[in-house]
């Protein structure tokens, strides 16, 4: 109860620390960094989020919440298809260092996010299924090998670089897992090679507009 107090103390402190605000939206082109006998194909997806600019010294802080879509699209053994699309409520904590002033600024950031899976879609083949954010069954007749994520809650590490003119904000980020999407556990003579360090990867490219905060 104590650390739920204090992270809710942190959230409601940071529009009263911030000297501005920026919401933004962009493309994500997102990967799994799937094993053996697999080939990713290109995919895009979307991102919305709101960040927080804290100075801290020369340096600043942009916590953030926001919503992004993950996943992969992939063939596994040459002719299966698939498509795992997933969506994430993540928290970003980058810090962020301004490398030039002036009415162009250039700058460069790094941190940690901390994703939560919400929901997704699992095809096979054009068979449409929900993902499961659990172990697979133990039945062992569920072929829905890559649609059961056991671990739900993720971490990465994010880097990036940005351009601010004017009244605009170009980002350009990548994320990169850190949490095992699956286990290794039994899948019904499933390859678990293929999934054994399977973690999302992401590209991601917004605008954002920065709101200077009254006071």
């Amino acid at each position: 109860m104590q650390r739920i107090t204090v992270v809710l103390l942190m959230l409601i402190s940071l529009p009263v620390a911030a000297q501005r605000t920026i919401p933004r939206a962009g493309i994500t082109m997102p990967w799994i960094s799937y094993g053996p006998n697999t080939e990713t194909l290109t995919k895009f997806g979307f991102s919305l989020g709101y960040g927080w600019e804290i100075p801290v010294g020369k340096w600043y802080v942009q916590p953030e919440v926001a919503l992004i879509q993950k996943g992969c699209d992939f063939t596994y053994d040459v002719s299966n298809e698939h498509k795992l699309t997933t969506y994430y409520l993540q928290g970003v904590l980058p810090a962020k260092y301004f490398l030039t002033q002036g009415k162009t600024k250039l700058y460069a950031l790094g941190g940690v996010a901390v994703g939560v899976g919400l929901f997704g879609i699992y095809q096979n083949n054009g068979d449409d299924n929900p993902v499961e954010f659990r172990p697979f069954p133990d039945s062992g007749d569920d072929t829905r090998y890559f649609g059961y994520i056991d671990h739900r809650l993720e971490v990465g590490a994010v880097v990036g670089v940005g351009i601010e003119v004017g009244k605009i904000v170009l980002d350009f980020r990548y994320e990169h897992g850190l949490t095992n999407l699956y286990t290794t556990e039994e899948r019904g003579g499933f390859d678990n090679s293929v999934i054994e360090k399977a973690r999302n990867r992401v590209l991601q490219f917004s605008v954002g507009v920065p709101l200077i905060r009254k006071k």
